[in-house]
């Protein structure tokens, strides 16, 4: 079964689908969407299971390995690669940059880590960056930890939220520009 209908209300639906390498639950009322969640195959199992439970049964198998804990936050002092710099200035100038968080904004959702290099980018020292991936306690981070990841359905959705930054759009232009994004891969 891949679409849940409400008890309370035919009307309300719920489906499932595998789109982009990530698992789509959608939400529709009355046949028109009114909600996707995007969720990696990971989470999804581990969410099934939960599921399982709450309907009586014993949520199925154990996690496998790739269904680990998320990784606690990144806080300061943390080792680092950056993922995503600034958005509004100097884009990808320092992505694959190391370093170290020197600083932690929480209140700045656009760039809250300063990560402090460890070679200098040119007189630039430091750079308060979007997004960072921690990275292992020496220096000399193998080369395959510097390889992306093969983009998730999300992550096409966060590029579109970044590219179309500053138009006018609605939530339907980030879904679109991100499976335009997902073709081109």
């Amino acid at each position: 079964m891949d679409k849940l209908v409400c008890t309370a209300d035919p009307c309300d639906t719920l489906s499932v689908s595998a789109k982009y390498g990530d698992i789509a639950f959608r939400a529709d009322r009355a046949g028109n969407a009114h909600h996707t969640v995007f969720a990696t195959p990971a989470d999804a199992r581990a969410f099934a299971r939960t599921v399982l439970r709450l309907a009586g049964e014993d949520g199925g198998e154990k996690p496998t390995a790739d269904e680990t804990p998320e990784p606690s936050p990144i806080k300061v002092g943390d080792r680092v690669v950056v993922v995503e710099d600034d958005p509004f200035h100097r884009t990808g100038e320092f992505v694959g940059a190391q370093g170290t968080v020197d600083e932690l904004d929480v209140t700045d959702p656009d760039q809250p880590f300063l990560v402090r290099f460890d070679a200098p980018m040119g007189v630039i020292e430091t750079w308060w960056c979007a997004e960072v991936r921690r990275i292992g306690e020496s220096p000399a981070e193998p080369e395959e930890a510097l390889t992306p990841a093969q983009p998730t359905f999300a992550d096409r959705i966060k590029e579109a939220k970044r590219l179309l930054r500053g138009t006018p759009h609605t939530g339907a232009d980030i879904i679109h520009l991100a499976e335009i994004l997902a073709a081109q891969a």
